[in-house]
């Protein structure tokens, strides 16, 4: 009987591993979609910039940072 109850435990923390390894790779993969949409936000602005004939300024790009997080999609 304690064979089966082992088998059973063992089933069930390798569940409940594989079920919390699912929700972090769905977590990450939201957060590297968010990361991409900055980066190609970044880069339309470093274009708009290189129009102007000049170069993008680090206020800008942290600007363009805090502005992307703070209307960006949530991490959830």
């Amino acid at each position: 009987m304690q064979k089966h109850q082992d088998a059973i435990d063992e089933y069930l923390a390798k569940r409940k591993e594989r079920i919390e390894t699912e929700r972090e790779n769905r977590r990450l993969e939201a957060k590297n979609a968010r990361l991409r949409e900055l980066i190609k936000t970044l880069k339309l602005h470093a274009v708009r910039c290189d129009a102007d004939e000049r170069a993008i300024q680090p206020y800008e790009i942290i600007d363009v940072i805090n502005e992307f997080m703070e209307v960006g999609p949530s991490d959830n």
